[in-house]
C-alpha cells in the first residue's frame, strides 16, 4: 500500500538530494569539530540500533575523556543542556539520559544544533566525541560516520520516505565509513553474508560487518534477579519483536503492551501494569530505554521491585568486531 505513495518519495529524494548537493558543493556552511568525531546514524528511519552502538564505542574504544551529543529526542525541552544523571528524560530525552547513566565519566549534551553541543564540549577537554543519530546531520562534518542497516530492511532493497523507510536515497551510503548490517541471526550463513554485500557495494565500498544483538540477565532497579517465570512485558521501543523473540524462550508471557517509540510513560501507564501484574502474579519487563523514564514517575519502592530491566548490545559476528574496532581506533588515533 505504502508504494503508491512513490510520487511523494521523489518529491521528498528530490529535496533530500539538493541539500546533500549544496553540502558535497560547500554551498551550505559545514562545522569541522577541533575533537576527533564520529557520528552514528542510518539511512533508515530508526531502530537499527544507534544507541547501543554508541554505547559500544563507548565500552571498546580507548580515549581520555569521552563526550556523546545527541538531538535528545523525544524531550520536553530546547536549547543546548548538559545532562544530568539524576534528572528526568523529559528534559533530556531518553536515549541520552540512558548514555549518561551508564557511563557516569561521559558528559552526554542535548542539543538542536550540534555544532553548538561540540563547542560546549571543549570544556571537558575530550579527546573523542560521539554524534548520535547524526548521519544526516550535515552541517557538522565528522572524522567517520558509522551507518547502520537493519536485517530485516536492508536500505539497499528500501525506498525514499514515505513508500518506505529512508531518509535519503541509497547513495548516501557513500558518506559511510563504515556499514553495520545489525539485528542478524545469529546463525546467518556466508552465503547469506556475500548476497548483502554484493547488494550494499551497488552503493558503498565502505567495509561491511555483520552484528546481532545480545540481551543482558534481567534485573530490577535493585539488582535482584528475576525469580518467576510469569511476566508481562511492555515496550516503547521500535521492533519490539526481537526482544519478544528472546523472552518467549525464557518466559511464560502473560500479556505484552507496546507503545510507540519513545513513548513517554504515565503514572496511570504504570499503575494498571502493576494493578495487571498483581492480579496474575507476574512481574513486568522493559528495556533499558523504557525504564529511565518509569524511574522518574514517583513509584514506590515496592512497586519498583516488580520491574525488571532488559538491556541490550551489540554482538558481532565472527572476527567482525576485532576488525571494525582495528578501523575505528585508526580513526580517532
Amino acid at each position: 500500500m505504502r508504494k503508491l505513495l512513490w510520487p511523494f518519495s521523489l518529491i521528498y529524494g528530490a529535496i533530500t538530494a539538493v541539500r546533500n548537493l549544496l553540502f558535497d558543493r560547500k554551498l551550505l556552511s559545514i562545522y569541522y569539530p577541533a575533537t576527533k568525531t564520529i557520528a552514528i546514524g542510518n539511512l533508515s528511519t530508526g531502530g537499527t540500533g544507534k544507541t547501543p552502538m554508541t554505547e559500544f564505542l563507548l565500552k571498546h574504544l580507548k580515549y581520555q575523556s569521552a563526550v556523546v551529543v545527541s538531538r535528545g529526542y523525544g524531550r520536553e525541552t530546547q536549547g543546548l543542556l548538559l545532562v544530568d544523571r539524576q534528572g528526568a528524560a523529559s528534559d533530556y530525552g531518553d536515549e541520552a539520559l540512558q548514555i549518561a547513566q551508564k557511563f557516569p565519566a561521559v558528559q552526554v549534551i542535548v542539543a538542536e544544533k550540534r555544532q553548538l553541543a561540540l563547542e560546549a564540549a571543549l570544556d571537558f577537554s575530550p579527546d573523542l566525541a560521539l554524534m548520535d543519530d547524526a548521519y544526516q546531520h550535515r552541517s557538522v562534518q565528522a572524522d567517520a560516520y558509522i551507518m547502520l542497516s537493519a536485517y530485516h530492511s536492508i536500505f539497499s532493497k528500501d525506498l525514499i520516505l514515505p513508500a518506505g523507510n529512508l531518509r535519503e536515497a541509497r547513495r548516501g551510503a557513500k558518506r559511510a565509513a563504515a556499514i553495520v548490517v545489525t539485528k542478524c541471526p545469529l546463525d546467518l550463513s556466508s552465503a547469506q553474508k556475500e548476497e548483502i554485500e554484493k547488494s550494499i557495494q551497488a552503493y558503498s565500498e565502505a567495509p561491511l560487518y555483520f552484528s546481532s544483538l545480545a540481551y543482558s540477565n534481567l534485573i530490577n532497579p535493585f539488582g535482584e534477579k528475576i525469580s518467576t517465570q510469569k511476566a508481562i512485558v511492555f515496550t516503547g521501543i521500535a521492533y519490539p519483536q526481537y526482544m519478544m523473540e528472546h523472552l518467549q524462550q525464557q518466559f511464560e508471557i502473560v500479556d505484552q503492551h507496546h507503545f510507540k517509540d519513545h513513548y513517554s510513560f504515565q503514572k496511570e501507564d504504570l499503575n494498571t501494569l502493576l494493578t495487571q501484574a498483581e492480579k496474575e502474579q507476574a512481574v513486568l519487563i522493559c528495556s533499558e530505554k523504557d525504564y529511565v523514564k518509569v524511574a522518574s514517575l514517583g513509584l514506590s519502592q515496592d512497586a519498583l521491585a516488580c520491574i525488571y530491566i532488559l538491556g541490550v548490545e551489540h554482538l558481532f559476528l565472527g572476527d567482525d568486531q576485532e576488525r571494525f574496532l582495528a578501523q575505528m581506533t585508526a580513526i580517532i588515533s
